[in-house]
């Protein structure tokens, strides 16, 4: 008995360390964001020309289509192919196109917010947008813009890992 109360107050009394922390958050990033393009409705068609990637060659759109016409509005180039993620089969089918428009890397730990009792620590981080491809554009996305971001972490045994948002 006195062996349990040594581990349950041993492990709720480690604080976790900025460091431990940000090595957790690096299961999540650097990170890509993406978007999707649904090349079967002309809205996209007509974002991707007023963002000129049909002009500078990273997509190919048709002017008119004939009735009962299936395929898309938007082709992708092979210029846009570094650009282009893993899309599902069905997604294809339906005519959409997962692309990336930057990347997302962690910047600075600012606050750590430990719940000993639980085990549990909220981690209040920053992240900066890097790498914008030309699909940026279209979710008007800023070369080094910060984001505020919160991820919860919970200590298992002797290590800290972090927690889904919908696990209980």
């Amino acid at each position: 008995m006195a062996v349990l109360f040594f581990l349950i107050t041993a492990c709720s009394e480690s604080k976790i360390s900025k460091e431990e922390a940000e090595q957790i958050l690096k299961i999540k990033y650097p990170r890509a964001i993406d978007m999707y393009i649904y090349g079967g409705d002309p809205k996209y068609a007509k974002m991707l020309q007023e963002a000129g990637l049909d002009s500078e060659g990273y997509v190919s759109i048709k002017k008119s289509k004939k009735l009962g016409d299936g395929s898309g509005w938007v082709t992708f180039n092979e210029k846009a192919l570094p650009y282009i993620l893993e899309t599902s089969e069905s997604e294809k089918k339906d005519l959409v196109q997962k692309v990336k428009a930057a990347e997302e890397q962690l910047s600075e730990i600012t606050t750590i917010e430990q719940d000993d009792d639980n085990g549990t620590a909220e981690i209040t981080y920053t992240t900066k947008v890097t790498g914008l491809t030309p699909f940026a554009r279209l979710i008007k996305l800023k070369e080094g813009e910060v984001k505020q971001r919160k991820a919860y972490a919970i200590k298992y045994y002797d290590e800290w890992r972090l927690k889904e948002k919908n696990a209980k």
